[in-house]
């Protein structure tokens, strides 16, 4: 792991109405980026989703400080 807290690996996902699946990706995400050993992040876009694809990304971005949100 890098030892000064830079972020190494940035993940940028655009999402709309994935409420349904946004769980499976970040599960699959994470599993690749963990087996890098590198810090990273994932920034979620959200396109005006109408499902609660919202207030997810809000919950994981406060759950895991590796995420962050970006809101069309």
């Amino acid at each position: 792991m890098n030892q000064n807290n830079s972020v190494e690996i940035s993940v940028v996902a655009p999402v709309f109405n994935e409420i349904n699946n946004l769980d499976e990706f970040i599960k699959r995400t994470e599993a690749v980026l963990n087996t890098i050993q590198k810090t990273y992040e994932i920034i979620l876009i959200d396109d005006f989703s109408t499902d609660g694809t919202r207030e997810k990304i809000l919950d994981l971005c406060k759950k895991n400080k590796n995420f962050k949100s970006i809101f069309l």
